[in-house]
Parts: C-alpha cells; structure tokens; sequence
C-alpha cells in the first residue's frame, strides 16, 4: 500500500539516479575511447582523486543537508548555509588540486597529469553549487525538479 502511495516520487528518484549512468556510458563513448592509453590513465587518476574528494565532502555536507531540510527545521538557513560551505569545500579542494598538481604528478610518476588535474579541479568547483542545490531539492522531496536539473546538466556535458 506504502509502494503505490509514493510510486510517482520513487520513479522520478529512479529516473534522476539512472542519469549519471547513461552520463558515465556517453562519457565512455565519446571521450575515453579516442584517448590514446597514457592518456586514458591520467584521466582514469584525476577521476578517481576527484570523486573521492567530492564523495567525501558529500558524505560530510551534503548528507547532513539532505537530513535536516527533509525534517523541515528552519531549512532555507541549511540550505544556503550547507551550500556555502559545500561550495567552499570545493573550491579549497580544487585550489589544492591545482597548486599541488606537480606533487600529484610527482606521486603518481606521471608528468602528465598536471595538466589533467587542472579541468578536474575546475570542474568539482563549478559543479558544487548543482551539488548543492540538488542536495536542497532531494530533502524537500522536489524530485521531477531535480530530474529536470540533472538531465539539463548532464545534457549540456554530453554535448560540450
């Protein structure tokens, strides 16, 4: 009775989490298979030292976000104040990706991968702000808005 009661909210929920799959397999398709294989390992380092940093920060902000303003306590000062610090956690994540891109390159022994960390650090500070917004719009439950935002930005990442 429960599952037909909120079977709209769980599909959008589900159309919205299958986004950065179909995301991750245009990626595939587009990108990673035209890179020759030493530059598919830097990409496949910056990735991965990017999404840990960003996971990490979610689980730290943004989790805490999505609980507090589902229970509705004075949630539009939560929601800009978990922005904020969402935002400028990233941003310092970034900042220290670029100046200490050479330490990177110098950890992994891979000259290259200076220049690759400088478009990912940029990239989990340009994103943090969706991130946040998202966040907010999952804990007020506003999933057909959220869907909408995602598939708008995965949209226009796909095609840039």
């Amino acid at each position: 009775m429960q599952f037909e009661k909120n079977w709209r909210r769980v599909s959008w929920a589900l159309l919205d989490k299958s986004l950065p799959v179909v995301f991750g397999l245009g990626f595939l398709v587009l990108v990673v298979r035209t890179l020759p294989p030493e530059e598919l390992a830097l990409q496949a380092i910056a990735s991965a030292v990017v999404l840990t940093a960003a996971q990490l920060l979610r689980f730290m902000v943004l989790v805490p976000l999505i609980k507090y303003v589902a229970e509705g306590r004075d949630a539009a000062r939560i929601a800009a104040s978990g922005a904020l610090w969402y935002a400028g956690g990233s941003s310092l994540v970034a900042f220290l990706l670029v100046a200490g891109a050479d330490v990177g390159a110098s950890l992994f022994r891979k000259p290259g991968l200076e220049a690759v960390f400088v478009p990912s650090a940029v990239l989990l500070a340009a994103g943090s702000l969706r991130d946040a917004g998202n966040a907010t719009l999952e804990g007020q439950r506003r999933l057909r808005t959220l869907f909408g935002v995602d598939a708008g930005y995965y949209g226009v990442a796909l095609a840039a």
